[in-house]
Order: structure tokens, then C-alpha cells, then sequence
């Protein structure tokens, strides 16, 4: 009889699912959520405040901008070439999470080099004369974020 009371309790007490929840601290909770986290994309990508109400795509209209008020600041420069010129000119600009705006390096193709101090400076105006910036954005949190933005020079129209 023992031996059948036993048998029974056994397989009603291991028949039976026990849903204990552990109480995680927070700590360990923060620290999962950081390492599920994919710091290489933002959720929102800085914007200028013309671009806030525009039709356009938000990256597209960022990448515009910042292109033609670039492009204006070349202009301003006179090079005078004997030659037609066509390179792509690499930099790093970065946004911090206050929106300011920097660039970091400036990779110029050694056609360029003797232009590279005109194209740092129109480089350096453009980004003084920027509207307010936005920075990007992460699960709500401002972030700072670099662009490695190419840039087309050529003396063709």
C-alpha cells in the first residue's frame, strides 16, 4: 500500500507544471536589453529643421541639403583648372547627440591634394551656416552617429 501511495504522489506531484517566475534585478535586465540592441543602426537619423516638414524622404531630404549648401560653398571658391576634373572626395561627418555637426577625416585623391585646402574650408563654412540639426535618434534617446559622405567634384556642368 506504501509503495502505491508513494507511486501516486509522485506522478501527481511531477504531473503537475510549476510556473515559478524568477524576479530578475535590474541591473541583469538593462544588461540583456544592451546586448539585444543593434548600436549600428539608429531608430530616426538626424534631420534639419527645413526637413522636418517636408514631402521628401527624411534621409534623402538630410543628404540634400547638407549636398546643395555644400555645393554653393564650392562654387563661391574660383579654381582655375586647365583640365577637366572629375573625383569623388570620401569625408566623415558626425552629429553628435546635441546636433553638432563635425567632420572628422578627409580622404582627397592625390588629382585633389593641391584643392584640399579650398574644399576643408568650403567644408567648414557649410557646416558653420547649417540650420539646427536634430541628431539621430535610438529607442527615443539622442545619439551620436558618423556618415562617411562621398563627394563628387567636377569641373564639367
Amino acid at each position: 500500500m506504501n509503495k502505491v501511495f508513494c507511486l501516486f504522489f509522485f506522478a501527481i506531484f511531477f504531473s503537475c507544471e510549476f510556473k515559478i517566475q524568477k524576479k530578475i534585478s535590474a541591473d541583469k535586465y538593462l544588461e540583456k536589453e544592451l546586448k539585444t540592441i543593434d548600436w549600428n543602426s539608429v531608430d530616426e537619423l538626424p534631420l534639419f529643421e527645413s526637413c522636418l516638414n517636408s514631402s521628401m524622404d527624411k534621409q534623402k531630404c538630410f543628404m540634400s541639403y547638407f549636398s546643395n549648401q555644400l555645393k554653393e560653398n564650392l562654387v563661391d571658391n574660383d579654381f582655375i583648372l586647365n583640365r577637366t576634373l572629375i573625383d569623388t572626395v570620401y569625408f566623415n561627418l558626425k552629429i553628435d547627440k546635441l546636433g553638432n555637426v563635425t567632420y572628422e577625416k578627409i580622404e582627397i585623391n592625390e588629382n585633389l591634394n593641391k584643392y584640399k585646402d579650398a574644399i576643408e574650408i568650403a567644408l567648414n563654412i557649410t557646416i558653420k551656416n547649417l540650420p539646427k540639426v536634430y541628431p539621430a535618434l535610438k529607442r527615443g534617446q539622442p545619439v551620436d552617429v558618423e556618415f562617411n559622405f562621398p563627394l563628387l567634384i567636377s569641373t564639367e556642368n
